[in-house]
């Protein structure tokens, strides 16, 4: 599932990385600090990534209520959670809409 995501989420950070609304971000929650590095450099990802540790041990998945990777968030400046559960082409029109586009 995180690979057949990844190219509607490079194409979305291609589309409004350069925004100064917008910030992307990936957390990881292998178990391995190496792991995520190496996915990043292999697949090319631009945007800021950052790691969780282990998912039976980390606070952010049991806050956020993430019970299955990915997990497609976007929140607005404030800290609001605008809208969950993203996935396909549909996230760049719903990215767009917070954006005023």
């Amino acid at each position: 599932m995180i690979k057949a995501e990844m190219r509607n989420l490079k194409e979305i950070f291609d589309a409004f990385g350069n925004e100064e609304r917008f910030a992307m971000i990936s957390l990881s929650v292998d178990a391995d600090p190496a792991a995520p590095k190496k996915y990043g450099r292999d697949e090319g990802i631009a945007w800021t990534q950052g790691f969780l540790g282990e998912w039976s041990k980390d606070d952010v998945t049991k806050k956020y209520g993430v019970f299955g990777i990915p997990a497609i968030f976007l929140i607005d400046p404030e800290g609001n959670i605008l809208a969950t559960d993203l996935r396909g082409a549909h996230m760049k029109e719903v990215v767009a809409a917070g954006l005023g586009k």
